[in-house]
């Protein structure tokens, strides 16, 4: 009995044992998880790691980024010896891609390097360059392209180089990223066309059809062993909008830009361009009234375009210096004509504390205003719970009313309104009620006289 009672206190003590090991095990493993989502970088940099002897690099670029691949400085290394390379830099939609022909470069270890850039990362500022490093090997493609990316308003080409010693067959096939599908005259979507091309050169033209809208698609190219697919961004022109009835609108949030603060100090404000009409905005250009110059910076200065329905933003920076104010206008102007501006007042003051408000970050999402719960507060209203920069709008959570209307004011006009009918009531009771019969106090004094002597004479019988 004894024997047993051992083996069971023995046989539980192993079970609790592989229980805290499992537990140790776990809270191991997702305390490795947790440290490796940290160190994880703010920006998505994407490139192969090998290329062949000739093939054209691609490299696409993700981030919030408040000084821009475009605005950096790029250099290529073949080892740790600095090299030339021709390349390109380009926006397409809310992405960089960077192109770069290695035809001629022998095979070896490489690296691309972008500095002089900065980016967020868990709401702080990072200015650290990004480097990838790739190898070419020493087998050759076969095929390279004269172009990593194509932003246009017009017909355009794209060139291949046949790069083996026989004719090889390409396919290429069209879809649509974002935007309006078609618009490519010979090119449908979903559809696999066969380009032979013989040793050398061949360009392949593409012609833009009366039905095209602006649009971000992807053109992929493709041979036995090898393939590229090439962002392409459409910008329909204008005039041709405007005459299928477009209207070319946007708003800027916030509307008006009144800062205070200390002495010597950094603050970054969001700004957005909201594009409110039906037709897209191109050539989008912001700028500052020289007065704001010295001390706001702004992380991006040019939009190449904005869809319906959409918006550009970018990070207003303040470095302030000694105690003074002064105020200037942002304005931006589209290649359409279409302009508009906000105020901006800048306070300096010595020993200003911020408030907490004040040192929230602007809050923003990828929904657009309805689908966050909110409303797009008009002409005066005022809201009266918390803006969010949304999608499409400048967005209210909360309840938009007239300036100086809130849930207290309402309850005393409703309490003035309920006195003044009660007030009104009261008189017209008082004017036209009925007046009472006038008390005869004589009369009433008499009647009870003859009632006692009745009584009398009663009792006398």
């Amino acid at each position: 009995m004894k024997k047993n009672w051992y083996l069971n206190k023995s046989n539980k003590y192993n079970k609790n044992k592989k229980q805290i090991n499992l537990l140790l095990t776990s809270l191991a493993f997702f305390s490795i998880f947790l440290l490796s989502v940290s160190f994880v970088s703010a920006v998505e940099f994407e490139m192969k790691s090998e290329y062949k002897q000739g093939e054209a690099l691609l490299a696409k670029l993700s981030g919030q980024f408040t000084k821009t691949p475009a605005e950096g400085i790029i250099e290529f290394f073949r080892g740790h010896v600095r090299i030339g390379m021709d390349h390109e830099v380009a926006k397409i939609g809310e992405d960089f891609y960077i192109f770069a022909s290695l035809i001629g470069k022998k095979p070896d270890n490489y690296s691309v390097v972008i500095d002089d850039i900065k980016y967020r990362h868990q709401g702080e500022m990072i200015e650290e360059p990004l480097t990838k490093n790739f190898t070419i090997v020493e087998e050759f493609a076969d095929f390279s392209i004269n172009k990593g990316f194509i932003s246009t308003k017009d017909d355009f080409t794209i060139t291949v180089d046949n790069l083996k010693d026989n004719s090889i067959d390409l396919s290429l096939q069209v879809s649509t990223v974002s935007g309006n599908e078609g618009g490519l005259k010979e090119y449908e979507e979903g559809e696999e066309y066969i380009i032979s091309v013989l040793p050398g050169e061949k360009t392949i033209d593409f012609e833009l059809g009366s039905d095209v809208r602006s649009s971000i698609k992807n053109i992929k190219l493709k041979s036995v062993n090898q393939n590229y697919t090439i962002p392409l961004s459409i910008f329909v022109d204008s005039e041709k909008e405007v005459s299928e009835g477009k209207i070319t609108a946007f708003d800027i949030a916030p509307t008006e830009l009144d800062l205070t603060m200390p002495t010597n100090s950094n603050l970054t404000k969001k700004v957005y361009i909201y594009n409110t009409g039906t037709a897209k905005l191109s050539d989008v250009e912001v700028s500052l009234s020289e007065s704001l110059k010295p001390y706001f910076q702004l992380s991006e200065d040019t939009f190449g375009q904005i869809l319906p329905e959409d918006n550009a933003n970018f990070d207003l920076k303040i470095v302030s210096g000694g105690e003074q104010s002064f105020s200037g206008k942002m304005n931006v102007v589209t290649a359409e004509g279409v302009s508009d501006s906000i105020k901006v007042s800048l306070k300096i003051e010595e020993g200003y504390e911020p408030k907490q408000t004040e040192q929230q970050q602007d809050i923003t999402t990828d929904e657009t205003c309805e689908e966050a719960g909110g409303k797009v507060c008009v002409g005066e209203e005022e809201c009266d719970g918390e803006y969010i920069f949304a999608k499409n709008q400048f967005c209210c959570i909360g309840t938009c009313s007239e300036p100086g209307q809130s849930s207290y004011g309402k309850l005393i006009g409703w309490a003035i309104v309920l006195v003044i009918i009660a007030a009104v009531a009261w008189f017209f009771f008082k004017k036209y009620k009925k007046p009472s019969k006038p008390v005869d106090l004589l009369k009433i004094a008499s009647g009870k006289k003859s009632f006692k002597n009745a009584g009398k004479k009663t009792d006398k019988k």
